[in-house]
């Protein structure tokens, strides 16, 4: 099989290179999972048990929105770096499912099983059939539970319909980034549909969510100048960001500077500042994992526990199941996917460095 020549878009600018020896993104993205992780633990204890709920639960709990924003901003800018690098869509795809879908589907299966026999429902039940046949398609809203007491097994995985809705969109969004202009009107026109349907269920979708992605594309399009800021007024604008929100958690406005925090996450970790490398970067199974295990522990362990031992408990237990699964599955899969990929679809150069 011959080797596919891969040509540069001129309308476009160029990529340099962008490697992990050049950035903290895993470091990053640990950290944003294990803010959603940290939120969900204190939200979702508190839910079910209200002895547990602690006084400042609101502002814990933004921090998996603030999380999920700088995952969005991130997921932009390095879909974005990717088509420079290499703007074969096949390729693009490919190199998606195996990173996403092999974990996904996994996950969804073994939820169901475990909650089946937790909680003694059989695997023929409607309820559990509708369930599978919902969230195999990312549709999680239509059936996020199959168990009366439980609303939902994972309430993280409405973001990976979004992300998957846009990894669909990609081919489109790209071509029509030819002119920056168009990318701005596109943000725009995402931020007005939030003013405009401000119920979370619509504007947790795609179009609400689109302006995150594209802010990741701008941050991407400037990044060499955000790199070169000085850290330390990216440092005291975050800590004041962050004092902000926290001494107006229960006013509604304070949900816009979110998005301000997101945003600077990404320029101050666009540097390296570490030693070391992440042995694996298990943010993906961390961020997809963590709510089933909440909800099993807070079932599971007695109601006397406190919130410590029982947040202890949920971390040490949601890292661990993570890095199996990143270990057995996700890494063998996306190693089987680069494989598979110089069989099927070979080039003639060295595939850029990864981020």
């Amino acid at each position: 099989m011959t080797s596919t020549t891969i040509t540069h878009d001129p309308a476009l600018p160029r990529p340099d290179v962008l490697s992990r020896d050049g950035n903290e993104f895993d470091l990053l993205r640990f950290i944003l999972a294990f803010m959603v992780v940290m939120s969900h633990s204190v939200g979702v204890s508190g839910r079910f048990i209200p002895e547990l709920a602690i006084k400042d639960s609101v502002f814990f709990d933004n921090f998996a929105g603030i999380a999920v924003m700088s995952f969005f901003m991130l997921s932009g800018f390095l879909t974005y770096h990717s088509y420079l690098v290499d703007p074969r869509w096949k390729a693009f795809y490919a190199k998606r499912f195996f990173r996403i879908f092999p974990v996904y589907y996994f996950l969804i299966a073994a939820q169901t099983i475990i909650f089946a026999l937790v909680f003694d429902i059989g695997f023929a039940d409607g309820a559990l059939l509708k369930y599978l046949a919902a969230n195999l398609v990312f549709l999680n809203f239509l059936q996020p539970s199959f168990v009366p007491e439980i609303f939902a097994f994972n309430g993280a995985l409405w973001t990976l319909k979004i992300e998957v809705a846009y990894y669909a969109l990609v081919p489109f969004i790209f071509f029509a980034l030819r002119d920056i202009r168009l990318l701005i009107i596109l943000i725009v026109l995402s931020l007005a549909w939030n003013l405009f349907f401000p119920v979370d269920f619509i504007s947790r979708q795609l179009p609400g969510k689109f302006y995150l992605f594209g802010i990741g594309i701008l941050i991407h399009r400037y990044r060499q100048e955000l790199a070169d800021m000085p850290v330390a007024p990216l440092i005291i604008a975050l800590a004041v960001l962050l004092g902000v929100k926290y001494a107006y958690q229960n006013d509604e406005w304070v949900r816009l500077i979110d998005n301000f925090i997101a945003f600077l996450l990404i320029p101050l970790f666009m540097r390296r500042f570490l030693s070391f490398h992440l042995k694996f970067d298990i943010s993906y199974t961390l961020y997809v994992v963590h709510f089933p295990t909440i909800v099993l522990m807070t079932f599971l362990l007695p109601e006397s526990m406190g919130l410590l031992p029982r947040f202890l408990i949920v971390i040490s237990t949601s890292i661990v199941v993570a890095t199996l699964v990143t270990i057995l599955i996700e890494v063998p899969m996306i190693d089987y996917g680069r494989r598979w990929l110089r069989r099927v679809m070979p080039r003639d150069k060295a595939s850029a460095p990864q981020i």
